[in-house]
């Protein structure tokens, strides 16, 4: 791990009115917004869309939830954002699989019906715990999506089976200094330059 690392955060409705523009001054330079859970939208999401814009690089996760078929939840969230203006961001739709209940088929049915919604490949977020309880060890096909991975307060995160590297890591949830409240913290595994070169090149100028 290095202090040059890419520094953001993750915000959902919890976080309404979020300041981009000093989360940008304190030097954070992505955040994911939550879009959607289960079957319906965020209600802040597109507000958060707006405040983003040339502050922070965004991205936008659908909170997976047990007990509603995966294709009504990849529906929802595609229809999120259409709606908030998402399919502009510049980092990648994100699933997030953490709550009780869910398992492998509705994982796979979600990520199936995204793809023939929209070409973007999505990232999964989960912890090496709950991934190996609700999905299952060496699931080999989690290895062609991108990990965000959970693991607050360590020296380096532990990843769940089959994902051999990260590309995020929420490491800590902590108070800041512009936000009253506490805020979960994320990393991108290299620079700022780096993650703007792989998620908003045309935000590269020549030299």
């Amino acid at each position: 791990m290095t202090n040059m690392q890419a520094l953001g955060c993750d915000i959902s409705r919890y976080q309404r009115g979020f300041p981009f523009a000093a989360a940008r001054a304190a030097g954070l330079s992505f955040a994911f917004a939550r879009a959607s859970t289960g079957n319906e939208p965020d209600p802040t999401f597109a507000e958060h869309v707006r405040g983003a814009e040339g502050q922070l690089l965004l991205g936008g996760y659908h909170a997976l939830q047990p007990r509603i078929p995966a294709a009504v939840q990849a529906r929802a969230f595609y229809a999120a954002l259409a709606a908030g203006d998402g399919f502009r961001l510049a980092l990648p739709p994100v699933v997030d699989v953490e709550k009780a209940g869910v398992n492998e088929a509705l994982v796979t049915g979600f990520l199936d019906e995204l793809a023939g919604l929209w070409d973007r490949p999505a990232m999964v977020y989960t912890s090496r715990s709950k991934w190996h309880v609700l999905v299952g060890w060496s699931k080999g096909w989690a290895a062609g999506h991108e990990l965000w991975v959970a693991h607050w307060k360590a020296e380096r995160p532990a990843l769940p089976t089959p994902w051999t590297g990260w590309t995020f890591w929420q490491y800590d949830v902590a108070k800041v200094r512009f936000w009253p409240r506490q805020l979960d913290l994320d990393r991108y595994n290299g620079t700022e330059e780096e993650l703007r070169a792989r998620y908003a090149p045309e935000e590269r100028k020549e030299p």
